[in-house]
This record gives C-alpha cells, sequence and structure tokens, in this order.
C-alpha cells in the first residue's frame, strides 16, 4: 500500500546516492526477516529451555506477531510519513530495526523475543515509505522502472537474508543479530547524510487515524470491480503459503537434521528460483497463455505441492 501523499514535486531532486540508499534499506528490511529464519528454532531453544516440538510452536507464534504488527502499522507508517515527511520516518525505522536486532541478540527470555518480532513487523513496513519516497521523486512513466528496483531488492534480500543467517548461526544463534544490528547502524548513519526530505511542507496533510485502519483499503478496493474476489484469492495463497517461512526450519531439522547453514541455503536457492520465474517468467507467460489461464494453472500447481509435501522422505 503506498502511501497517500499529497501530490507537488519536490523543489530539489534527490541525489543517486538517496534513491540508492532506499533501495539498500528495503533489501536490509528483507535481509532482517530473512536473517532470523534459519537460527530462530535454536534461539528459542537456547533461550526457552525447550526442545524443537515445542520452539516449532513458539516460533509459529512469533512468525504470527510479526505479522499482525506490519499488517496494522503498515498504514500507520505511511500516514505518518504524510505528515512528518519521509526522511524522520524512514531513519526512525532503521534505527528501531537496529535496536531490534540488538534486543534479540541479548535476549534473556522468551518475552522479550516476541517482544523483539513487534519491533521488527512495526519497522519493517519501512517499504511503505520507501514506495512514498520513490512516488515523490520520480516522474509516472518512470515509477514503473523503480518499483521493480524495489521488488528485486525484496527478491534478493530473501536470497541473502537465510544464507547469510544459515552461515553465521554456525557460531551461535545470536550471532547473525549482532551482525544486522550493526549493518542496520551503518545504514542509518549512512541515511543521515545522503537522505534529503522529499515531501515539500506545503503539501504534508494532517494525520488522521482513519486513515491508518488497515482495513480502509478495502472500501477503495469495492469501487472496482473483481478486486474483491482477486483479493480474496490472493488471501488465500498469501495465508497457506506463510507455513514455508513459518516451520520450514523446524521441519528440516527434524525431519532431515538440517544444520542453519543448510536451512539458509535451502531457502537461499527457493529465494532465486522464485526470482527468476517471477522476474523473468511470468510476464512474458502471460503474455503468451493470458493471465487467467497463467493464474488457475498456478493455483493448481501450488495445491499439488502441497499435496506431495506430506510424502516427502
Amino acid at each position: 500500500m503506498i502511501s497517500g501523499g499529497v501530490a507537488g514535486p519536490n523543489p530539489k531532486a534527490p541525489s543517486r546516492h538517496a534513491i540508492t540508499f532506499v533501495l539498500i534499506s528495503v533489501l536490509l528490511d528483507v535481509v532482517g526477516f530473512g536473517l532470523i529464519i534459519p537460527v530462530l528454532p535454536q534461539l528459542i531453544e537456547e533461550v526457552g529451555g525447550l526442545g524443537l516440538a515445542d520452539a516449532a510452536k513458539i516460533g509459529g507464534w512469533m512468525f504470527f506477531a510479526f505479522s499482525v504488527a506490519q499488517f496494522a502499522c503498515s498504514p500507520l507508517m505511511g500516514n505518518l510519513s504524510d505528515r512528518f515527511g519521509r526522511r524522520p520516518l524512514l531513519l526512525l525505522a532503521i534505527a528501531g530495526l537496529g535496536l531490534d536486532n540488538l534486543l534479540q541478540a541479548l535476549a534473556p527470555s522468551l518475552f522479550w523475543l516476541f517482544v523483539g518480532r513487534v519491533i521488527a513487523g512495526v519497522c519493517g513496513s519501512s517499504w511503505v515509505i520507501a514506495n512514498a519516497f520513490i512516488t515523490d521523486v520520480t516522474a509516472p512513466e518512470a515509477r514503473a522502472k523503480y518499483f521493480g528496483l524495489l521488488g528485486a531488492c525484496f527478491g534478493l534480500g530473501f536470497v541473502i537474508g537465510p544464507a547469510i543467517g544459515g552461515l553465521l548461526g554456525a557460531f551461535g544463534p545470536r550471532v547473525p543479530f549482532y551482525v544486522a544490528a550493526v549493518i542496520s547502524g551503518l545504514n542509518l548513519i549512512y541515511g543521515w547524510f545522503v537522505l534529503p526530505e522529499t515531501l515539500a511542507r506545503e503539501n504534508r496533510r494532517a494525520f488522521l487515524w482513519r486513515r491508518s485502519n488497515p482495513f480502509g483499503a478495502f472500501a477503495v478496493f469495492r469501487s472496482y470491480k473483481g478486486v474483491l474476489p482477486m483479493c480474496a484469492v490472493l488471501f488465500v495463497y498469501m495465508f497457506c503459503t506463510a507455513i514455508y517461512p513459518a516451520i520450514w526450519p523446524f521441519w528440516g531439522m527434524t525431519k532431515f537434521g538440517w544444520s542453519t547453514a543448510m536451512v539458509g541455503v535451502s531457502l537461499a536457492l527457493f529465494g532465486i528460483v522464485m526470482a527468476v520465474f517471477q522476474g523473468g517468467l511470468a510476464g512474458p507467460a502471460a503474455a503468451r497463455f493470458g493471465e487467467r489461464r497463467m493464474v488457475l494453472c498456478l493455483v493448481v500447481v501450488v495445491i499439488l505441492r502441497f499435496l506431495c509435501r506430506p510424502f516427502v522422505d
């Protein structure tokens, strides 16, 4: 959901460094999300004194807490950036992620791990501000290019994050969080010097709580024929596929005895395949066979994948 924003060009165009910084910020957000996945089982076991089976249950609830926080706070972050500007909110989100990683590295109990996951969800909503930043500084005909770059950063982050997390996890489940905290700190320093404000004061608008309702978008969708049914299909798809980041490391470690490195490699390979198909094949396939046929075909493939998974040995 792109921030509502108020139309109007910024009097000073941002430098190439500023746009690069925004892309890096999105990349690091996703890296931070992916980084925790391979080491989460060991960290929960260590902090909570639990076995892997019980740790899997806790991990599922942590993933739920992260997702709810991100869902609830994405429109809030966007509307705050419409009121106070893009720069302070984006820098605040980056600082929050750095502190969150440090908190999770030092967490003495499961409670603090949950607190960390909620903070990560709130600060991870910074991609909304990144979208608004790109909208502010690019002409309409150039936005597809930069939104495509944001998407590429998202995909690349999901490849890099689990791979780094898995490799660093060999030195202990807390090590990846220390590394992520340092990276966020360096990114914050970089952004402090290169990130301009792109929303002029005369184009800002008052903050209203009703615009921060995460369900408010459905009122807009209702006015476009066919959008709500498509949202329902997408929701069911995302609901089902969310099982992978939630339980994948627990399943791999329990069934195959995978190490954190192996979990990271498996997720990185998944990210590469996803990037190749979505970035390189989805467009030509949709043009050749039609969007409706491709959607139905891929839904069938997903169903078959779920049916085959229990029989993997």
